[in-house]
């Protein structure tokens, strides 16, 4: 009992855990008078009272109690964020003349799982500033003021809740509720509306006329409503009513019932029993609780009544369940004119789904379409096609059924845009407005004319098991392409495991955003997570402003894939490899685009100079890319941030016309990882900064080139690249290759062929840095050099390799002895610590190694096994490279290696 001060007080930690033991019953009180304040806390005014984090959990059964009861005070009060994890919760205040709050986690209050019972006779339970999130457990409130409070959104996503109180939901900026079974009820408000937002199931708003046995004219808790077989207790007395459950949704008819009575429930003066949703929210005036009697058994789960909004294909004819005011019914084609959520069952031929929602009449229109083992077919037109929509089309491939959408080998259909131009409807699902595709059941898609899915504005793919073949272009949302959803409407991350998207195209793209807008952000590919399997002729992935990546496993497969010898040609168009000065040096080019993934940014009218974006991100994420062309290839900037990148390419594995950027300054050596099992060059920009990560290729060009130019093949630019290198036959131009930290190793072919190659300067101010070339370093001819200023480099080569270039890069070792292809080579200091070990690609006999971590009286070793090594990445199993630990058994590399020489004005600078 805590009398005089908090029983549990909590002034300085950053997160406390107060456990619930298994099978035990705790007990916690206050005394009859105010506390009179706690050093470290505003004012010392709730029996459990925390500066910092709060968690609240049981043990694995959750059957520990804790009992609070506040007799004075508030019950649980935090300045920062409370979790309830587990449990079961009780707490009941018991102040009514200052009105005490059960719990109030002032920056959130999150309810994740457990039993929470609040009797309180202000708030029951509320963040003062921040947000009120429930995503499991059972919540039961009875409060005097509001059941739940918040000073910005109160999110519920999961879980049971049953609010009551004057006031039921009190948001600041916004309720919203995306799941779970929720009643709040209320003698004042249930919500206010204008903030209430729903999204998968849908919400009924009742008001209540008075009850004439009560003075007050609000209705027992005992009646409580119900829409279900399983019904939620109401906690106090009503006159307004919120309810929400997953078996509630738009377009649907449903019979309420009184819990007590057995009675059905009635609105518009006893006119009706019948509650008919036409959105998200629908909202009842004069719901009369005590109803009347049914004279049949009443079917209390959500059937419908006169309408279930289900349109029946069958062969050339669609039978439609929904109004006629809802639903233009014309043979095999059906036309939903207004919002709701329709379910499309049956199998159709020459069939037809419009979406034709009058945006003046509904601005905010949204209509879901429900596939249920539907199979759609049309052979001169859409199957499905979206005309006009005030919000979105939501498709949901409803969960355990499957669904294909096929259209035939040409078209008849068209539309006209606000321009008054004629356009084709070129897919097999076609939309004009947003376009969001979802659920948990399977979608085909066979896009035997043209393309497969198509939207003119944004595309979201948030879940469910998509599968589109096409003849052109997979996937195509000209404003944006967005793949995985990121959070939850309760601010917690979004569950992508269940999505998964497949694409093959025999003539285009796999996904694709085109759209030039530069006033708002147009023309981009999302990728936030699933898992996304394409296999493309032409790109995997082409994106005219952005691509970002943000997670996910996506595979990607283009033309042939890095097997790919010889020329190819297309009929879609496109441009091979010449342009610039002459040829890039790769004579095996692909005449079409085949990127694994392409960011071309946007160029001037005569589509020959670039003039902005054409950035490619990669922030998380498993990637894996087999293609004929670039498997990563950029017009702007490309920052490689995060993930796990396999890379195989028959030219350039990741080429950026500007600045090219690997990991972040200060993280270390996993946070990207990039193997490049083949290429031609490997890692390739104007500008290259490496600061973290671990970078391994397999090239037969240059590992690193840092030089300038732009790729015939992007956005019908003609130019080339021109000139050894990969680029323009000029090295005047602003050229850096940077390495800050992280691990680099490239393996070149034998012959001309460098392992870090710059037009401009080369600096290495950190990281480990190791070429297997026979000439490892490279700068440019204009008075560049390559500076070393930190970090550790090393070198081997076969006889004859290029000696030192430029004074400031000095080898600290120079050696020479034997070392065959796949032996272990290690650099080991005076102390008997591993500097640096990696794999020989090939037989070399030189061996040099400098910069501020090697040390005098280093000495390289060949063979032996390492011991207490951290190695760089483990994606590469073949260049398992390390640092630390010890060498044992190997063989030490004594003889004396040439003497360094030295770079002169105009002449390239190589070691």
């Amino acid at each position: 009992t805590g009398k005089s001060a908090p029983a549990i007080l909590i002034t300085n930690a950053e997160n406390t855990s107060i456990n619930l033991v298994d099978g035990t019953e705790n007990t916690i009180s206050d005394g009859d008078t105010a506390y009179a304040g706690a050093d470290g806390i505003v004012t010392g005014e709730a029996v459990i009272e925390a500066k910092d984090d709060l968690t609240i959990k049981g043990g694995d059964a959750g059957t520990g109690i804790l009992n609070l009861i506040a007799n004075t005070q508030d019950g649980i009060v935090c300045n920062n964020d409370i979790k309830i994890n587990g449990g079961v919760i009780n707490i009941t205040t018991l102040n009514s003349t200052d009105n005490t709050n059960g719990i109030n986690g002032k920056k959130s209050l999150t309810v994740k799982d457990g039993t929470l019972t609040v009797d309180a006779e202000g708030d029951g339970i509320k963040s003062s500033k921040g947000s009120v999130a429930i995503t499991g457990g059972t919540t039961s409130i009875k409060a005097g003021n509001d059941a739940i409070q918040s000073g910005t959104t109160i999110d519920i996503s999961g879980g049971t809740v049953a609010a009551g109180g004057d006031r039921g939901l009190t948001s600041a900026t916004g309720t919203n509720i995306t799941g779970g079974s929720v009643i709040a009820t209320a003698t004042d408000n249930h919500t206010d509306t204008t903030l209430l937002k729903a999204e998968n199931q849908a919400v009924i708003l009742l008001s209540c006329i008075a009850d004439s046995s009560n003075t007050d004219g609000c209705w027992k808790k005992a009646n409580t409503i119900t829409n279900s077989t399983t019904s939620i207790p109401f906690t106090k007395k009503y006159t307004y009513v919120l309810m929400s459950n997953p078996d509630l949704a738009s377009g649907k008819t449903y019979t309420l019932m009184n819990t007590s009575t057995g009675n059905v429930v009635t609105h518009s003066n006893d006119a009706s029993d019948s509650f008919a949703l036409t959105g998200a929210v629908t909202a009842f005036e004069n719901v009369n609780p005590a109803g009347k009697a049914s004279s049949e058994p009443i079917e209390p789960s959500p059937a419908p009544v006169s309408s279930d909004n289900t349109l029946t294909l069958s062969g050339a004819s669609i039978t439609s369940g929904a109004s006629a005011d809802a639903v233009k019914v014309d043979g095999a084609t059906a036309t939903i004119v207004q919002p709701g959520t329709y379910t499309i069952t049956g199998k159709g031929s020459e069939s037809q789904i419009i979406v034709s929602v009058d945006k003046t009449a509904y601005p905010d229109g949204l209509v879901e379409l429900d596939l249920s083992d539907a199979e759609i077919s049309n052979s001169t037109k859409a199957p499905i096609y979206v005309e006009s929509i005030g919000d979105e089309v939501q498709i949901v491939a409803k969960n355990g059924t499957v669904n294909t959408i096929s259209d035939g080998t040409s078209h008849t259909d068209s539309y006209t845009d606000s321009d008054g131009n004629t356009n084709a409807i070129n897919a097999a699902i076609f939309s004009r407005d947003d376009l969001k595709i979802k659920g948990k059941g399977t979608l085909v898609v066979n896009g035997n004319y043209q393309d497969g899915i198509v939207s003119k504005n944004d595309l979201k793919i948030y879940n469910g098991n998509i599968q589109v073949t096409a003849v052109d272009d997979g996937i195509r949302g000209k404003d944006s392409v967005t793949i995985g959803d990121t959070t939850k409407s309760d601010g917690t991350a979004a569950d992508n495991s269940g999505l998964s998207v497949k694409v093959k195209t025999t003539a285009g793209d796999g996904i694709k955003s085109t759209g030039t807008d530069t006033d708002k952000s147009s023309g981009a590919v999302t990728i936030n997570g699933g898992t996304v399997s394409i296999d493309s002729y032409a790109d995997g992935i082409q994106a005219e402003q952005e691509f970002i990546m943000n997670g996910g496993d996506v595979t990607i497969k283009t033309f042939q894939g890095s097997s790919f010898t010889g020329n190819a040609s297309s009929s879609t168009g496109g441009f091979g490899g010449f342009g610039g000065g002459g040829m890039d040096g790769n004579s095996n080019k692909t005449d079409i685009s085949a990127k694994g993934i392409k960011s071309v940014g946007l160029y001037d009218a005569a589509g020959t100079t670039w003039q902005s974006k054409g950035d490619i991100t990669i922030n998380g994420g498993t990637l894996n890319i087999d293609s004929s062309d670039d498997s990563i290839h950029c017009g702007g900037n490309m920052n490689l941030i995060g993930g796990r990148l396999t890379l195989a390419s028959a030219d350039d594995a990741a080429h950026s016309d500007h600045i090219l950027t690997i990991g972040t300054k200060g993280n270390g050596y996993d946070d990207i990882v990039i193997s490049v099992t083949k290429a031609y060059e490997g890692i390739e920009g104007q500008k290259i900064y490496q600061n973290s990560g671990s970078v391994v290729v397999n090239s037969t060009d240059d590992g690193y080139n840092a030089a300038g130019g732009s790729d015939g093949s992007g956005n019908a630019n003609p130019g080339g690249w021109g000139g050894r290198g990969g680029f323009g036959g000029s090295s005047s131009g602003d050229y850096l290759m940077q390495f800050n930290g992280g691990f680099a190793i490239v393996n070149v072919q034998n012959g001309d062929h460098d392992g870090y190659d710059s037009n401009g300067d080369i600096e290495i101010n950190g990281g480990y840095i190791v070429s297997n070339g026979n000439e490892p370093f490279d700068c440019g001819d204009s008075g560049n050099s390559i500076k070393v200023n930190g970090g550790v480099w090393a070198s081997n080569c076969a006889s004859g390799g290029m000696s030192m270039g430029g004074s400031e890069m000095t080898a600290t070792v120079n050696s020479t002895g034997t070392a065959n292809a796949d032996t272990r080579v290690s650099l080991v200091g005076s102390d008997g610590k591993v500097i640096i070990s990696f794999i020989a690609d090939k037989s070399v006999s030189q061996f040099k190694a400098g910069g501020s971590g090697v040390s005098s009286g280093a000495s390289f070793y060949t063979g032996g096994t390492l011991s207490g090594t951290t190695y760089f990445q483990d994606l590469d199993q073949t260049q398992l490279a390390g640092f630390g630990g010890t060498l044992s058994g190997g063989t030490q590399v004594t003889g004396a290696g040439s003497s360094s020489g030295s770079t002169q004005p105009g002449f390239p600078g190589r070691f």
